[in-house]
């Protein structure tokens, strides 16, 4: 008789020991979205939101699978979750604009970016994604102003100078757009060359 109460306690015991919280499931998820296996991470974002549905970073994390996927509605509306819980997220705002250009709302997208940019003024990636969203929208002035304002706050990055290469090629100005190129290049960004090859001798 004591061995049987002995075992039910056990087992009652290793029954609560055993239960996951909300963030277990939301690093359970995160291990597998660094293996890509999208799937199982949405999986388990969904348990760790069922336990928590305000958690902010299994919505972001459980958005960005579905962005992965390619599923930009739904990752849409778990961005657009997140910004209704916390309004001052300004990469659930970037991911959204993201999501949208990849539909084609490149004015829903730019309005997106400028509400990011509105929270983080000096983030140079979000500069950039909206000029590609107001090059896909053939706003091309507008587009090589947005890059050049992330251009001066991070210098670094060759697909920058690589993409305002590119429009001041679009757009006519050769000269500033072999500069571009080739100092994309000088940065590492080989997608250049085929351009320089062509157009700047």
């Amino acid at each position: 008789m004591r061995i049987y109460l002995f075992t039910i306690a056990f087992l009652i015991g290793n029954n609560s020991i055993s239960q996951n919280t909300a963030l277990d499931y939301y690093n359970f998820g995160t291990s597998k979205g660094l293996t890509e296996d999208y799937n199982a991470a949405i999986n388990y974002f969904n348990k760790a939101l069922e336990l928590e549905p305000k958690y902010e970073d299994a919505l972001y994390s459980r958005g960005i699978c579905h962005l992965r996927k390619k599923n930009y509605k739904s990752a849409i509306e778990d961005f657009s979750k997140l910004i209704l819980i916390n309004a001052s997220n300004s990469k659930a705002y970037n991911q959204r604009g993201l999501c949208k250009s990849q539909l084609g709302d490149y004015l829903g997208a730019i309005n997106d970016f400028n509400d990011a940019l509105n929270i983080l003024p000096n983030e140079a990636q979000y500069f950039f994604n909206r000029a590609l969203a107001k090059y896909n929208s053939g706003a091309y002035a507008y587009a090589i102003d947005d890059i050049t304002k992330a251009i001066e706050i991070d210098p670094s990055q060759g697909i920058f100078y690589y993409k305002r290469g590119v429009l001041n090629y679009i757009t006519g100005d050769k000269a500033a757009s072999c500069v571009d190129l080739n100092k994309a290049v000088d940065l590492g960004n080989t997608e250049a060359f085929d351009i320089i090859k062509l157009n700047c001798r």
